[in-house]
């Protein structure tokens, strides 16, 4: 999806504007396919901000049509590929309480970034890292926090995306290093 996307964007960006050939369709398709990115793989989500903006910067500076119909595929472009995410995050806050996009976000904050800057801080295998901390072993890490059994998987969620955060921002050095 992402692929096809920015193919899209790029098409859109690199022509002029042709009457018989709007770019209304292919800023919406664009603006779509860069939000089942995101939904399908949450990286996709700034890269699709970046990119789209980037691209609706090429189409307006590429322009010849003026006024309103200028603005038209950037507005359908931003639409399409920011209004889906949004959707989908306020249904997660409906269904679990959770307010991101997707908890593998939170779960990779804490189970990979921040475990692989901490093993690189203290010496250890990363493996065993993310072993201490109840990579998948929900008993090994509910030792480690038993004040989060009671609590909901939307607060475990937050808890370790603010956690890995955490640790990658005392050493941002070391993480650099290691990613």
């Amino acid at each position: 999806c992402l692929s096809g996307s920015l193919l899209m964007l790029v098409r859109l960006a690199g022509r002029r504007d042709d009457p018989f050939q709007p770019l209304d369709t292919a800023a919406i398709l664009a603006g779509l396919l860069l939000s089942v990115a995101a939904l399908v793989r949450p990286l996709a989500y700034p890269a699709a901000l970046v990119v789209g903006l980037t691209a609706a910067w090429f189409a307006l500076r590429r322009s010849t049509v003026s006024g309103q119909r200028r603005w038209r595929p950037v507005v359908l472009l931003t639409a399409t590929a920011v209004l889906p995410v949004l959707l989908w995050q306020a249904r997660n806050h409906t269904v679990a309480g959770y307010d991101g996009l997707s908890a593998i976000v939170d779960m990779n904050s804490f189970f990979y970034q921040g475990a692989a800057t901490e093993a690189a801080v203290t010496g250890m295998g990363f493996a065993e890292r993310q072993r201490e901390l109840g990579y998948r072993d929900p008993e090994v890490y509910f030792a480690a926090r038993p004040e989060q059994r009671d609590w909901t998987p939307a607060q475990r969620f937050d808890w370790m995306g603010q956690a890995g955060l955490q640790t990658v921002l005392a050493y941002p050095w070391t993480y650099a290093t290691v990613h």
